[in-house]
């Protein structure tokens, strides 16, 4: 066996949210000008704002998205010391075996999302990078009772078999 298991982001499907975005943020622009012009609804100053606020959301996000793309360590990665998560904006980075209690996988929406109960979850809410991460933390906490939430259809896998990886590499560690 390898001494690390990493599993990498699936690029084309970031490429493909990366180019929706940008369409979206586009069209709200030009739907936000539009509607300025043509309509008695709202003042055309309000249509025109929310055009570039929309417009702006969607550069950031869509960049967030370029960027993760590019970087070649984006993954999850499983090895001796733990899960070290690589995976999204939001992630935590190494999550330590003996600091998981259970590792489980609960449906959100329409994605199967793998949950990973950590033993002291204030530890690892700790980790946000900043506040806006924190409160997404926070709803992972009250959602899944655990900050340490990992979503596969950001990776080149399976929900099944990381799953499973996760499961196998924890039983080994033990």
């Amino acid at each position: 066996m390898s001494e690390e298991i990493f599993i990498s982001i699936n690029s084309k499907k970031l490429l493909f949210q990366t180019i929706f975005i940008t369409i979206f943020g586009f069209a709200g622009l030009i739907i936000g000008f539009g509607m300025a012009e043509n309509t008695d609804l709202l003042e055309p100053w309000i249509w025109q704002t929310a055009g570039v606020v929309i417009c702006l959301f969607s550069i950031i996000a869509a960049g967030a998205k370029m960027k993760k793309r590019s970087d070649s360590s984006a993954g999850v990665y499983l090895n001796k010391e733990g899960i070290n998560d690589l995976s999204s904006d939001i992630s935590l980075g190494l999550i330590k075996w003996r600091d998981i209690a259970n590792i489980d996988e609960e449906q959100c929406r329409t994605e199967r999302m793998l949950i990973i109960q950590v033993k002291d979850e204030v530890t690892y809410r700790k980790k946000a990078k900043n506040s806006a991460i924190g409160r997404l933390l926070d709803q992972n906490i009250r959602r899944y009772g655990t900050p340490v939430v990992i979503d596969p259809s950001y990776l080149k896998v399976t929900n099944e078999e990381l799953l499973e990886t996760a499961l196998g590499e924890l039983k080994k560690r033990r």
